[in-house]
Formats: C-alpha cells, structure tokens, sequence
C-alpha cells in the first residue's frame, strides 16, 4: 500500500511538470500543488495489516440425526424422507404440513400385537381442491391424513383418465 501510494505522488509530480505551464503565475500554482503532494503524509502503517489476508476456513456445521419418530414423514422427490423435524403434536414440518407434492412415507408398524401397515398416500389438485389419494383408487379424509390418524377414513374412490382425476361419487368430473 505504501509503495502504491508513493508511486501515486511521482506519477502525479511528473503529470504536473508535463502540462508546462507558460504563464508564471500558472508555474507558480503548479509549484505550489508539487510541494503540497510532495509533503502530503503517507499512509498510517499499522501493525496488523496484511495485503494478502489469509480466509478463515469456513466452520462446518454439524447435523445432528432427528430419531425418526421426530422426522417429517413427508416424501421427496427422490423417494426419500424429508429431513426436518416434525411439528410438535405433528407428523410434519413447517414447509409440508399444508402440501406434500410427492405424498407421505409408507411405514409398517406393530402396534397391540398387530401389524399396521400403511402405504403411500399422496396429494392431488382436482377442480381447485386438495385430494389424498393412493394408488388403489381411495381417497381419503384430508383431516385423516393430516393427523395421521391409524384407519383414515376412505370418502370416495377416484378415476384417473387422460385429463387427470375425477371423483365421480362427490361430482367432480
């Protein structure tokens, strides 16, 4: 920085004496401006400066694992569970309780000596509403499906065609 500076004054000396003035109150101003850059005070030095600072490496972050009872249950696209931590008195996170575009884990348990299973239920849009629909034709209760509730109750049975789906039983064709 110093050496910067003092190439800064040189060149800016010799620009001066370059212009040549002829009139010599037009000398006596250049002159006046040569003595100020001359005795103009570098730059402070401080101690600490460093042309070239060295970066911080960058913390890393470390990610502790949800259990998975505390997991969202939301699926992502690439088939896998949704990582964020579920709501409290939920099953989902923040950015997947009002829409889980690529449906909800299918889990088995065993609850009471018997086994529970569930499967795969995802949200459709038809007509402006948001169906849970599975992949046997049901559509579910969407309060059900939202609490996770053991045995959702099936509303209707859907129809999927070219367009879309159609749930002929509640009018919506």
């Amino acid at each position: 920085m110093q050496n910067h500076f003092t190439e800064f004054k040189a060149n800016l000396q010799k620009k001066i004496l370059a212009l040549d003035f002829q009139h010599p109150q037009d000398k006596q101003k250049a002159q006046e401006l040569l003595e100020y850059i001359h005795e103009y005070p570098s730059c402070p030095q401080t101690e600490n400066v460093n042309e070239n600072p060295t970066p911080k490496p960058k913390s890393k972050k470390t990610k502790t694992p949800l259990e998975l009872k505390n997991r969202c249950v939301a699926k992502l696209s690439n088939g896998g569970q949704c990582s964020r931590q579920s709501l409290k008195d939920g099953t989902l996170c923040g950015s997947h309780v009002s829409i889980q575009p690529y449906g909800m884990i299918s889990t088995s348990e065993i609850k009471d000596g018997k086994e529970i299973v569930s499967h795969e239920v995802f949200a459709v849009e038809i007509q402006g509403l948001v169906y849970y629909i599975d992949h046997l034709g049901n559509v579910f209760r969407t309060e059900d499906i939202l609490l996770n509730a053991v045995n959702p109750a099936i509303i209707a049975k859907y129809v999927k065609n070219d367009s879309g789906y159609t749930i002929p039983s509640l009018g919506l064709m």
